[in-house]
């Protein structure tokens, strides 16, 4: 039965997890649509907003944070 609740727990955590970083990336995208479409104010709210919620993902935070700052270049 422990080992089950255990289980439950790690896999509960992995949802999360897995929650949070997919909807920084979907903010992201959304972001990176905005500024393609030549509306980089409304780009870096959504640049901003998923920095905010943040990621484990070391990569994608970079990439984030480097599309926030063509956003900015070009306003």
């Amino acid at each position: 039965m422990e080992e089950n609740l255990i289980s439950m727990r790690e896999d509960h955590s992995f949802h999360v997890r897995y929650r949070m970083e997919a909807s920084c990336l979907e903010l992201a995208l959304e972001g990176e649509r905005l500024c393609k479409s030549g509306d980089c104010r409304a780009g870096v709210s959504f640049f901003e907003a998923a920095v905010q919620v943040g990621t484990e993902d070391l990569k994608t935070l970079s990439a984030i944070y480097s599309q926030l700052g063509n956003a900015y270049f070009y306003l």
